[in-house]
């Protein structure tokens, strides 16, 4: 990347609100789910490796939400703590198969494409 555009990358991402960037490491861990569902992972690490950054943001947005410091109202943070655990244990049981089933990533893909829409204030 040249480095002009390095630079507005990171300004646009420093002053980026925290919902859009909660909303785009969402839409990139879909991303990297719905290529494996469309068959475009090369092999199976590259399909472990969309699986773990699902797995790794959503360890994000669970801790985030179990913080006591976080304003949100309990209601959302136990929402966001439920979706955790499923979203959670389903890329998990998918890392752990020896062929991961492409179909079942559909549901981790619409969760996370849906929660986007929501956090920038829009709908699919």
């Amino acid at each position: 990347m040249h480095a002009g555009a390095q630079a507005y990358a990171r300004t646009a991402y420093a002053v980026s609100n925290p919902r859009d960037l909660e909303a785009q490491l969402l839409l990139k861990a879909a991303s990297g789910l719905q290529a494996v569902i469309d068959g475009k992972a090369k092999n199976k690490k590259q399909a472990l490796d969309a699986l773990n950054y699902n797995l790794r943001c959503w360890k994000i947005f669970t801790g985030a939400a179990a913080d006591p410091t976080n304003p949100q109202s309990q209601d959302v943070k136990q929402y966001v703590l439920n979706l955790g655990v499923f979203v959670m244990s389903h890329s998990l049981k998918q890392i752990s198969l020896h062929d991961i089933n492409a179909e079942d990533l559909k549901i981790l893909v619409k969760i996370n494409s849906e929660l986007a829409a929501g956090l920038r204030g829009s709908s699919l």
